[in-house]
């Protein structure tokens, strides 16, 4: 356990907490309910894990992830350390300069950028104690340098991704022009905003965004400082992304007209000139804006319409009391000629008193709540945590709204959803419970709209990149037996569109990953050179086809997985195999961060190195897996892992309810198959799914 500072230290001895300057320390809150004025609480050390001892050692590795060679330096109080000394006198570990000397011995040119950020990668030098110098006494010298490698939080092992050629970077003209053109395709606004933070230093902002959404309260999202750093960030995926993550519950809900003019392409996209005309509109110490929307800029001054305070309990009893400016467009600027009239609503029953309410925990195993509950006070309901979850917390359900299928190239398809007078829908199945379930007509199916583009399901995903369901792609929907033809169809409209106050749904098609068995090939030899295994996982649901009721095809899931780490899981969400390793080839540096964290305190790490990997799959890798996963299915949701590490490869089948069952282990995936169809486990299934299963072995 280590001490370290009170939360109530960062505001001071007062029920009420303001905002604070950062780095602010005061008084401890007198009747704090952590520290209990003391100033100071207890936590555990995570740096050394409670053991009170830390590995005087670091590993950094260099990993080319177009070829898979690593090259790795160590760096320890006895090794020969190139060091720099900043202008305050101080010394360092110079960690950029032994990055930049393994490049050449693993065949990089540059480092990848940062995944969170869009810039280059920050490699931060190990700072050494005060008083160092390099012609200390060996001993002296290497003691401040262990004590420099054990400060602060230290991450003992890094790994720093690169690439065999220079990455094409984007001109701004070029990402502006873009975001231009995809905001009049999908018709939606590009926003520019320009907000001082402080007054003297303006900000830059660049989202996309449905018209008529309101502007953020306090301060801008991202603080770019200029124009150019905020278009180098904001990507096309990246705008698109955050359009679903921050979008504004508040925004009014209308249709779109189906055949709304096209504009034209982009031209006046000169970045000084748009940073210029801001400055002009809102002044030096003023907040402006700049909307394209239908071809044109709209520049516009924003200013402070009022204030908006929230005020939340704080852990240590205080209170927090935070003010912020709130903001809106000093004149209107014309609705866009695609917008049609609103959308039809009605108010959530959940939260129409403001307040969205639930059942409490203590009421779920007792016939009546637990008069003295903490939580609900006897009374069996809680307040909501987040939104409401009946209406995504837009406070009400549409039974109209917009969804947008585009391919971000030329194509886009509105469907305006709504309510017929009289429709035909056929009752095709029933749930357990009793419910019918209803298909809706070929108007509201979007495998009707997918035909069309002429691409397969599974290339269809919504904002956040989740693949659609089969329900919106077949229009099934479970409704109660008493409801009529308008009611079944407005469940239908209110669940697509729930949580979009905007009443727009965005639905994007996406290419085909290419060379799936090539990449996966890649990423086992990156990974199984750092001592990482790789966890490919696969639940079949085909024996469940015509079922309207049940989860359709297949799920797969690729992981990077630490050796070390204690079980977890497997929670299989992507439709092909394909969209799981390229989920993991993009968030690599996260699952490599995250691998570091498993490295005990006190253990000796490797410094891994190997030479460019030609390695290749086993042939039918994709169909070998599919084939295992519906030999041993049904149970709905049983699992087939194959687990690939520096040592071997596992094969588990997980079933519902019941513990892991190792089929098959051995040194790679075709010894391992081979094992299984020895033991006539496997027999005749690869080409004959529906073969009988083997004697003692689980249903398939």
């Amino acid at each position: 356990m280590r001490a370290k500072p009170c939360r109530c230290t960062y505001s001071g001895n007062t029920a009420i907490v303001a905002d604070r300057p950062l780095g602010y320390r005061g008084e401890p809150f007198a009747e704090c309910e952590q520290c209990r004025g003391d100033g100071a609480v207890l936590i555990a050390c995570e740096p050394c894990a409670g053991g009170g001892q830390i590995r005087s050692q670091r590993v950094g590795t260099v990993v080319n992830i177009e070829t898979a060679a690593l090259a790795s330096f160590e760096i320890t109080p006895e090794a020969d350390l190139p060091l720099h000394r900043a202008d305050n006198g101080r010394w360092f570990i110079d960690t950029p300069k032994i990055v930049s000397s393994l490049l050449d011995e693993v065949g990089a040119v540059e480092l990848l950028p940062d995944g969170g950020t869009g810039k280059p990668q920050t490699l931060l030098q190990i700072a050494l104690p005060e008083g160092f110098t390099p012609d200390l006494p060996t001993m002296e010298r290497q003691r401040m340098i262990r004590d420099g490698l054990v400060s602060g939080r230290p991450r003992r092992w890094s790994a720093y991704l690169a690439t065999s050629a220079p990455r094409q970077s984007t001109a701004p003209e070029t990402t502006l022009r873009e975001l231009c053109r995809i905001a009049d395709l999908m018709h939606v606004d590009l926003v520019i905003e320009r907000r001082p933070f402080p007054a003297s230093s303006p900000r830059f902002e660049v989202r996309l965004e449905p018209a008529g959404a309101r502007l953020r309260d306090g301060n801008l999202r991202w603080h770019h400082g200029t124009l150019t750093e905020a278009l180098a960030y904001t990507s096309v995926d990246r705008a698109l992304h955050y359009m679903w993550l921050y979008r504004d519950r508040s925004t009014p809900a209308r249709r779109i007209r189906p055949n709304a003019k096209g504009s034209a392409p982009a031209q006046n996209v000169a970045i000084a000139a748009i940073e210029q005309r801001l400055t002009d509109t809102g002044g030096t110490a003023g907040t402006a804006i700049a909307v394209w929307r239908e071809g044109t800029w709209h520049y516009r001054l924003v200013a402070v319409v009022g204030e908006n305070t929230t005020m939340t309990r704080l852990p240590t009893g205080q209170i927090s009391h935070r003010t912020q400016s709130v903001y809106a467009i000093a004149t209107r600027i014309p609705d866009p000629t695609y917008l049609g009239e609103a959308t039809q609503t009605q108010p959530c029953a959940a939260c129409v008193t403001g307040t969205a309410w639930e059942r409490c925990s203590c009421a779920y195993a007792l016939t009546v709540p637990e008069t003295d509950c903490p939580r609900c006070a006897g009374t069996g309901q809680v307040p909501q945590e987040g939104s409401c979850s009946a209406c995504g917390g837009v406070g009400f359900h549409q039974w109209e709204g917009t969804v947008t299928v585009t391919d971000l190239a030329a194509r886009t398809v509105h469907l305006d959803w709504c309510i017929p007078f009289d429709a035909d829908i056929e009752h095709v199945d029933t749930t357990p419970a009793g419910d019918p379930i209803y298909q809706l007509p070929a108007e509201y199916r979007l495998a009707t709209i997918l035909a069309g583009f002429g691409v397969d399901r599974e290339r269809l995903v919504d904002e956040s990149g989740t693949p659609i369901t089969h329900d919106l792609h077949d229009g099934l929907v479970t409704a109660a037996a008493s409801d009529n033809v308008q009611q079944v169809i407005g469940r239908y409209i209110a669940r697509t569109m729930w949580g979009r106050g905007a009443g727009r749904m965005f639905l994007f098609i996406t290419p085909a990953p290419d060379s799936t068995s090539e990449q996966l090939s890649r990423l086992i030899s990156i990974l199984t050179g750092l001592g990482i295994g790789l966890r490919v996982s696969l639940c079949s649901y085909k024996h469940l086809a015509g079922d309207a009721g049940a989860t359709q095809g297949e799920r797969w899931e690729v992981r990077a997985v630490h050796l070390d780490a204690p079980p977890q899981a497997t929670i299989c969400s992507h439709h092909t195999l394909g969209d799981a390793v390229d989920q993991l080839a993009r968030s690599l540096p996260v699952e490599l961060f995250n691998s570091a964290t498993n490295h005990g305190p006190t253990q000796l790490l490797p410094a891994p190195s190997q030479a460019p990997q030609d390695s290749e799959l086993a042939d039918g890798f994709e169909e070998l897996v599919r084939a295992l996963a519906e030999r041993y299915t049904p149970p709905t949701g049983t699992t087939v892992t194959c687990l690939i590490t520096p040592t071997g490869t596992t094969v588990t089948l997980t079933s519902p309810r019941q513990e892991p069952v190792e089929l098959a282990h051995a040194g790679t995936f075709t010894e391992a198959i081979t094992t299984l169809t020895a033991a006539s486990r496997l027999t005749n299934t690869v080409g004959n799914p529906d073969a009988p299963p083997s004697s003692g072995q689980p249903k398939s």
